[in-house]
């Protein structure tokens, strides 16, 4: 997708192409994959995938992907869940899931900013607030260092 953005359409093409013959065929990655070749490997990510993020399934996927292939995907789920996350600030699992993958991804400052970023949506002291802090706390991120 980055070299989309960049407009190396022709590099992104035929990276989205070598990504498509090391999936295997049940791969929930495989559909991304194939929008993106449709679209001369320009991906977009669907407002439910943002809204869900990556789930068990496909992480799982993610693993027997090329490790650079595997990050950049990853990446890009992840920012997309962030974009969402920016359009539709009150969905709590939304919200959890960044910063759950934040955490994961080793970015513990964008874990924190998005925590703050979730409570700030709902309110300082409303019930979401206090649940996705509680999230976040069992995750090792809190709203300061």
């Amino acid at each position: 997708m980055g070299l989309a953005q960049e407009g190396k359409k022709a590099q992104a093409t035929a990276a989205w192409q070598k990504m498509l013959e090391t999936l295997p065929p049940d791969s929930p990655w495989l559909g991304a994959v194939q929008q993106a070749l449709g679209q001369g490997g320009e991906a977009s990510v669907s407002a439910e995938a943002q809204a869900n993020g990556p789930d068990v399934q496909q992480m799982v996927a993610a693993q027997q992907m090329p490790p650079q292939d595997r990050q950049a995907l990853i990446e890009t789920m992840v920012a997309g869940l962030d974009s969402w996350l920016k359009q539709s600030p009150r969905d709590l699992q939304g919200w959890t899931q960044l910063i759950r993958s934040y955490a994961v991804l080793g970015k513990p400052v964008q874990a924190r900013d998005a925590l703050k970023r979730a409570i700030a949506a709902f309110g300082d002291g409303g019930n979401e607030a206090k649940q996705v802090t509680t999230d976040a706390a069992a995750l090792g991120v809190a709203a300061t260092e």
